[in-house]
């Protein structure tokens, strides 16, 4: 009735005879599109209410419940627990509140929804599970954080997922009082809703891909390695991050955890006492105090690490994970998914706006170079030193440290994003014949790094282009870059593979495995203005960290590593 109204109002010429018509046909568009705003919908849990609407772009029919908890409100530094079934409707037409966060603090301790969006919810199309990043200490699943219209265009489901942040979800005393790791267990229990519930939306619960970008990647390639997230996904996509980037390795969550009670004025030596303490706080002195204590406490060394991340927890039952991830990763003792990873071509951009300060605090490497080596590397002084001394004079051959921002951060790029992911991406690539590497190199406004003096693109400026806003102005090669890169990621969800055919949007190239054929080459893929094939990525710094005989881990190394 709705579309008969609409192709007679075309070209309509109006009269006295048709204005009864014409008042009739608008109030049926009207009441049709009223009622097509709502959906109401029964999942496993009970009964909640979406909306539908139109892509962003595409003006495609999609629908979005927003901010559906799938657990209760999770006691404080405690397990969450699954979200007990319901009666009443819940209204999931907008976004829930963000998880304790940031100072001045915002957010609540009762943030673990997730939100989907849907082609339609009759359907069984693949589904991408997003872990949003932020250092593990900020970020959000709203739409406003990250629109995912084209990738939903693409014929996907996207699911985005909150868990529970900085000290709420990463505070560990390293022992049972309090084992760590408990926002990574959110994540877990996030997954196993999408087995029991994502069939209600059109999505297929036997083709799901985890991914996330930075903290959220290594989130995502975290459940690799945990037995308990075997079977809850299918195929992952790492933007940016890995179990072995430095930064996300906590090593220093006691340290910090007993910081923080004193900060609080609590006295103790005991990690049960200091928790139970913890518990009674209130939330917003907690995170101010967390905030305080934790960035001085990462300001002691930071390349050895940020403040709040992941632990290896001592042997409990509710353990995430117990071991060292490169040690696994080398052994091939992980799922063997199909995987997608890469870089931004210049990660460090990211600390551009701190380059000043970070120009004085870095004095102290000039005088002791061995800091500027590996954490991980070895305990071995004399081969620390060894090993910091030929950085030195790689990345700072004829200046001091400080003194020349490029190269500064080249290193920074190098050492804490570049080597990690690579090797990451080798490993299971060992064992994993559709593993796909990329770099980002396409430099424009909508990367938010046109600014800067590097030639690269910076940490996070991908995310602008995957999760394209619409409501802002672009040019168009950035609008083409966009839904390049919604087409790749969707085409790998559906079929684990980035270019499974021949395709004018994105040139008509061929994305290749890192390991094809029987050359020693490694492969990865540029995207830039052009897309472009290549092979040994970043060739000259992976051989200085990573060439047998001469490199700076199998010269100077000790194995097992934790982090790489």
């Amino acid at each position: 009735m709705r579309k008969n109204c609409i192709n007679q109002l075309i070209g309509i010429s109006l009269n006295n005879d048709m204005n009864l018509k014409l008042t009739i046909c608008l109030v049926i568009i009207a009441v049709t599109s009223i009622k097509a705003q709502q959906i109401h919908l029964q999942i496993a849990n009970g009964p909640i209410l979406g909306k539908s609407g139109y892509t962003a772009g595409s003006n495609k029919p999609w629908s979005m419940f927003l901010g559906i908890p799938y657990a209760e409100q999770a006691k404080r530094f405690q397990l969450a627990k699954e979200k007990q079934p319901w009666t009443e409707e819940i209204d999931c037409t907008y976004d829930k509140p963000a998880c304790v966060q940031g100072s001045p603090v915002k957010g609540s301790e009762d943030c673990l929804t997730l939100s989907v969006y849907t082609p339609n919810i009759q359907g069984s199309y693949p589904v991408l599970v997003w872990i949003h990043g932020g250092y593990f200490t900020k970020g959000n699943g709203s739409y406003a954080a990250q629109p995912p219209d084209n990738l939903v265009d693409e014929g996907i489901v996207f699911v985005q997922i909150q868990y529970r942040l900085g000290i709420f979800g990463f505070l560990s005393t390293e022992d049972l009082a309090c084992t760590g790791n408990l926002g990574l267990k959110d994540q877990q229990l996030a997954l196993q809703w999408v087995q029991k519930n994502i069939q209600y939306f059109g999505g297929d619960p036997t083709r799901v891909t985890l991914g996330g970008q930075s903290a959220g990647a290594v989130s995502a390639s975290l459940h690799l390695l945990s037995p308990k997230s075997k079977g809850l996904f299918h195929a992952m996509i790492t933007n940016s991050g890995s179990p072995l980037n430095l930064w996300a390795l906590n090593r220093r969550a006691r340290e910090t955890a007993f910081g923080i009670g004193t900060a609080l004025g609590i006295v103790t030596t005991n990690s049960t006492k200091l928790i139970e303490a913890l518990k009674l706080k209130n939330y917003v002195d907690l995170q101010t105090a967390s905030e305080n204590v934790s960035t001085g406490v990462t300001l002691e060394n930071p390349l050895a690490g940020i403040y709040y991340g992941y632990v290896p927890e001592v042997d409990n039952p509710d353990a995430f994970f117990t071991g060292k991830s490169e040690q696994q990763l080398s052994a091939g003792s992980f799922q063997n998914v199909p995987l997608l990873l890469g870089t931004t071509s210049d990660e460090s951009i990211l600390f551009g706006d701190l380059i000043g300060f970070m120009r004085l605090y870095f004095l102290q490497y000039e005088g002791i170079p061995s800091r500027l080596a590996p954490y991980d590397l070895t305990k071995d002084f004399l081969k620390l030193s060894l090993a910091g001394q030929a950085i030195k004079n790689q990345f700072f051959p004829t200046t001091t440290i400080i003194s020349q921002d490029q190269q500064f951060l080249h290193f920074v790029s190098s050492d804490q994003f570049d080597r990690p992911i690579w090797k990451f991406g080798t490993h299971v690539s060992n064992y994993q014949s559709k593993t796909y590497y990329y770099e980002f190199a396409y430099k424009g406004p909508t990367g938010d790094d046109l600014a800067t003096a590097s030639d690269g693109v910076g940490h996070g400026a991908d995310l602008n282009y995957l999760f394209f806003n619409y409501n802002l102005t672009s040019p168009a090669d950035d609008k083409l870059t966009a839904l390049r890169l919604a087409r790749l990621w969707a085409n790998f969800v559906k079929t684990q593979n980035p270019t499974p055919s021949s395709d004018s949007l994105l040139g008509n190239v061929q994305w290749l495995p890192m390991r094809s054929g029987t050359s020693s080459d490694l492969n990865y893929f540029n995207i830039n203005a052009t897309l472009t094939p290549s092979v040994n990525y970043k060739n000259e710094d992976m051989q200085f960290w990573n060439s047998p005989g001469s490199g700076i881990y199998p010269v100077y190394g000790e194995p097992p590593y934790d982090t790489y």
